[in-house]
């Protein structure tokens, strides 16, 4: 014997009872639907925890905490802020200079750009840092910041936290 289902009404859904199982008809499969494009969307935005590129006060930051162990003294701390200030703006302004022309940059010019601007970096760290902090940092914390950056691409060019290019 065959029971006709009982169907009641809550908030604009139909809910059909049937064999003690409730039934949600279409405006709630829409509703769940138009929920997950919504979430797809804002993903695929970069909204929803995506990838955010840190500001040049973010990356000096990070980069002056990790150089803790090379105990820098008070005028190493500021000279070594300052040449990652610069550099992080000037490799900032050559991305966005690199990116202006619309289209994809050209991978080789910004590695090399890059490399110039790391090997900048560093002689100029040279002359703030002692030969054996400047050796500490080529050997031991720029490698180990590339490496927190990971290889996966699409990180806007490798500005994760990024130190610049692999001179060695």
């Amino acid at each position: 014997m065959r029971h006709s289902p009982q169907v009641f009404r809550l908030y604009g859904f139909q809910f059909y009872i049937v064999n003690s199982k409730i039934i949600v008809m279409k405006k709630m499969i829409v509703l769940i639907a138009v929920v997950f494009a919504g979430i797809y969307t804002t993903q695929a935005q970069g909204g929803g925890g995506g990838y955010q590129r840190r500001t040049v006060e973010e990356r000096v930051k990070m980069v002056m905490d990790r150089l803790g162990d090379l105990k820098l003294d008070k005028d190493q701390t500021t000279k070594t802020d300052s040449v990652f200030t610069e550099f992080y703006r000037n490799r900032d302004k050559a991305m966005q200079d690199m990116m202006a022309g619309g289209g994809q940059p050209d991978r080789d010019k910004m590695r090399e750009a890059n490399q110039k601007m790391s090997a900048d970096r560093d002689d100029k760290l040279k002359k703030v840092f002692t030969a054996d902090q400047y050796k500490k940092w080529k050997d031991e914390i720029e490698p180990a910041m590339r490496q927190q950056r990971g290889g996966g691409g699409g990180n806007g060019g490798g500005g994760g936290n990024g130190t610049g290019g692999g001179n060695k």
